[in-house]
């Protein structure tokens, strides 16, 4: 069984979870039991121009910048059709470390942290981390 060894889990892919990816790439690992990243930030929008407030972190601020001048977002559309490939893209470039269609099978604690049993497409694999950050709506 494979092992992978982090800090930090985060379970989801959610906004906050790629966020979380991209302060610490080097010690954090988030697994999505999905194929779809960034899915609370496309439900929870609602038409307006919400996109006038300036994001608090520097990261944010050049993310919201660079989704509104692809048109991506306006004050009344999310364009799934480029959202989420574009996310995929800055994984990918970025080379945050996020791991598709992982299921979450068992967590149980070990001596210093965690031990994660998750379920692929391959077979089982396991996490041993430090911390558990959940970001999913579950």
């Amino acid at each position: 069984m494979k092992t992978h060894r982090t800090e930090t889990l985060v379970a989801g892919a959610t906004f906050a979870g790629l966020g979380a990816a991209a302060a610490e790439p080097s010690s954090v690992l988030v697994v999505e039991r999905t194929a779809m990243v960034g899915h609370e930030f496309i439900q929870a929008c609602r038409p307006g121009n919400r996109y006038a407030v300036k994001p608090e972190s520097d990261f944010a601020q050049s993310l919201q910048g660079e989704l509104l001048q692809r048109n991506f977002l306006d004050g009344d559309r999310i364009h799934l059709a480029g959202l989420t490939p574009f996310l995929y893209g800055m994984i990918l470039e970025k080379k945050w470390p996020v791991l598709l269609h992982q299921e979450i099978l068992s967590v149980s604690r070990e001596e210093g942290g965690f031990s994660v049993r998750l379920g692929t497409c391959g077979g089982e694999e396991r996490v041993l981390c430090k911390r558990i950050l959940d970001t999913t709506a579950e």
